[in-house]
């Protein structure tokens, strides 16, 4: 009986150790996405002409842009920040589970661009988050200037 308690914990142990591997490699692969999506921001928006955007105030185009940029962003890395998602949920590891949560929560939104972001029209920010120009990581400066 001592031998199969042995070979139990050996077992657990190691499937512990492999679910740790497989977190650890599965945030690499967010991590390197995420790096390869921030430096894609590097891409100018040149010559952009909307009837809604025009029609925003300047503040309220800068909380367009940067709610814009961060879907992008997302987006970029969508695939690998899912098989992350999924692979900490199915293994229950709430270590990692809190980070993301934590992450999320304390998100870009002061109060003072959350009522921007509230003035904002959301099927617009949809229609524009769809187009060639805004679906992928941009250099938001671009189309400021």
């Amino acid at each position: 009986m001592r031998y199969v308690n042995l070979i139990i914990l050996f077992f657990l142990s190691f499937n512990a150790i492999a679910n740790d591997k497989n977190a650890e490699f599965l945030f690499k692969a967010l991590n390197d996405k995420s790096d390869y999506c921030l430096q894609s921001t590097y891409r100018q928006v040149n010559e952009f002409k909307d009837k809604y955007y025009d029609s925003l105030s300047e503040l309220q185009k800068k909380a367009l842009l940067l709610t814009l940029s961060k879907r992008a962003l997302a987006q970029c890395s969508s695939y690998e920040m899912s098989e992350y998602l999924k692979y900490i949920i199915v293994n229950n590891d709430t270590d990692r589970i809190k980070f993301i949560s934590d992450l999320y929560k304390n998100d870009f939104k002061h109060k003072s661009y959350e009522k921007l972001y509230q003035s904002l029209d959301k099927q617009e920010i949809d229609r524009l988050s769809k187009t060639e120009m805004f679906s992928t990581p941009f250099d938001t400066l671009s189309v400021i200037d």
